[in-house]
């Protein structure tokens, strides 16, 4: 094999070792993910695991004010290190909302 192929399919295989890592990377996160933003909504909201399904509603099924909105925002930014403005904020409605939103989030800071 000539060197300069020698060295390109060492640098691929290299390259695809990485690539398979952070894909697994990503998987561990992605699932770690669900469970922080239900803890953080559990401890919260003082509700049980199993009221989190993607269409209830914070401020019915899960029994938040706008206090606890507000609160809840800020632990997101903590804890996932973004940022959610104001005037979305006040348009998340369901858990599945915020989840997508924050989910949405990482995604493009990641691919900074």
């Amino acid at each position: 094999m000539i060197p300069s192929v020698k060295i390109w399919c060492s640098l691929e295989l290299k390259l695809e070792a990485k690539y398979e890592r952070i894909k697994m990377l990503k998987t561990i996160i992605m699932e770690n993910f669900k469970e922080r933003f239900d803890n953080l909504i559990i401890d919260k909201l003082s509700v049980e695991k199993n009221q989190i399904i993607p269409n209830a509603r914070f401020m019915n099924e899960l029994g938040a004010d706008s206090l606890d909105m507000v609160e809840l925002v800020i632990e997101f930014e903590k804890e996932f290190k973004v940022s959610i403005p104001d005037a979305v904020a006040e348009e998340i409605k369901t858990v599945s909302q915020a989840e997508n939103y924050i989910l949405n989030l990482l995604n493009k800071n990641e691919i900074k």
